[in-house]
């Protein structure tokens, strides 16, 4: 079980939105806190760039030319001021005021009236709203008239003309400073994505020695690790079925080419016998010559079919309650297989009751490779030790053997030690074996139902 801690991707996506969200909230408010700055670097240039004072100093020679109104009811006098109303632009607004401070006469910027573009008017509310009144109007010029000395105030709305474009750039920041984290999150799920798809079509294609890089904690990443853990496992899996194909393709051979020596020598005893069928010692010398052949064949097969179970996948025992007498019956039977073939040994003692839950046909196999073990490699010269022990409900059975001078260096497969090991197991039990210069012990514990005393 994978103890990582992991996150769904919707969840660190919205982390992502809410993080690149704020982050833009704050761009554009400190872009529009810094609008004024922006606007004094802009106004430097073209088409932003504005005069004020080549116009207030325009404003001030036309001026000698008129007369100021003697008060703010004189239109007459007014209309003829209207060529210095033509110096100012459309997003300039004049006014005058007399010397006692009343006001005279003004001409507010045309934008404020443009039909045509209404938008310019919500633009220059809008530098009334974001701006200090300071920013907008500038300070106030003394200008001569033909008849009396007045007070020119000048009001800036040019501000307006940036704000569209500002606006504009700063959408346009705000919009990247959102976008980019989201879309570089989402590229990197994808290029993930992209990735352990590539590694799965390596996969299908039969390549499982590539591991899948890490794609991070989410659901991708689980993946991708579920994904590699099963290439891991499908790879083992492979690994094992072509040992064991090879395995039994050698067991195959050998076995084709051990059975085809004797089964010629049996055959050729057997043409003797047909033709001298009538000479009796003959037929006996021959007649135990075939039983010897014989036996080297079943031997022969014996080790097949006990390969075939140590490499089977799984083995299905046929489990009964057998009585520890029947222990006792396969130990016995064994020792008079051995006996008669000039070993001595001592028969075991065991309880007098006690069942096994266990499969007869694998008990049987397990001593029979056992015993076959010590008639193959034992020496005839020391006694074959048996010992049986019952303790806390586990019968514990030891068997030991020495070991002939000529076979101490012969190194088998040991399919037969590993047949009884499997066939023990699955009988809930252990096996030991143990090879020490000229000695061979083995050791099995199988578990008893309710066991009798010793």
């Amino acid at each position: 079980m994978n103890n990582e801690k992991s996150t769904k991707i919707r969840t660190r996506l919205l982390l992502v939105i809410l993080a690149s969200g704020t982050l833009a909230g704050l761009l554009l408010f400190f872009l529009w806190a810094h609008y004024w700055d922006a606007w004094k670097l802009a106004s430097r240039f073209p088409p932003f760039c504005w005069d004020e004072e080549g116009l207030a100093a325009q404003i001030m020679e036309e001026a000698k030319k008129y007369d100021l109104p003697d008060s703010e009811d004189d239109k007459e006098t007014a209309k003829q001021m209207e060529p210095i109303f033509d110096l100012c632009d459309e997003y300039t607004s004049i006014g005058f005021y007399g010397t006692d401070g009343y006001y005279r006469l003004s001409q507010p910027a045309s934008i404020f009236v443009d039909e045509e573009k209404p938008w310019l008017l919500f633009m220059s509310n809008a530098v009334d709203l974001l701006f200090r009144p300071d920013r907008i109007y500038s300070q106030f010029y003394s200008v001569s008239f033909r008849n009396a000395e007045a007070e020119l105030y000048i009001m800036d709305y040019h501000p307006v003309l940036f704000i569209y474009p500002y606006i504009l750039i700063s959408a346009f920041f705000c919009i990247l400073v959102f976008l980019t984290p989201i879309l570089f999150y989402i590229n990197s799920r994808i290029r993930d994505i992209l990735m352990v798809s590539s590694e799965i079509l390596l996969m299908a294609s039969g390549d499982l020695s590539h591991p899948l890089p890490p794609a991070g904690t989410d659901e991708i990443g689980m993946l991708a690790r579920e994904l590699d853990q099963l290439r891991l496992t499908l790879s083992d899996h492979i690994r094992q079925e072509d040992e064991t194909r090879k395995s039994n393709q050698d067991l195959i051979t050998a076995m084709s080419h051990d059975l085809r020596t004797p089964l010629t020598i049996l055959n050729g005893y057997l043409e003797i016998l047909k033709l001298k069928g009538s000479d009796p010692d003959t037929r006996s010398v021959y007649l135990e010559r075939c039983l010897a052949k014989s036996m080297d064949i079943k031997q022969l097969t014996d080790r097949m079919f006990e390969y075939a179970l140590v490499y089977e996948v799984e083995e299905s025992p046929d489990f009964t309650e057998l009585p520890i007498q029947f222990i006792r019956e396969c130990l016995i039977d064994n020792l008079d297989f051995i006996r008669l073939a000039g070993f001595t040994a001592d028969s075991p003692s065991l309880p007098a009751t006690g069942t096994l839950h266990g499969d007869e046909t694998m008990l049987k196999r397990i001593f029979q490779n056992l015993f076959s073990n010590v008639i193959k490699y034992g020496d005839k010269k020391t006694s074959v030790s048996l010992e049986t022990e019952v303790e806390n409900e586990m019968l514990t059975i030891r068997l030991s053997n020495a070991i002939k001078q000529d076979r101490s260096n012969v190194s088998g497969n040991q399919i037969g030690l590993k047949s009884v090991k499997k066939m023990v197991e699955l009988h809930s039990g252990s096996f030991f074996c143990q090879k020490e210069d000229l000695s061979f012990r083995t050791t099995i514990t199988l578990p008893l139902k309710a066991p009798g005393k010793m």
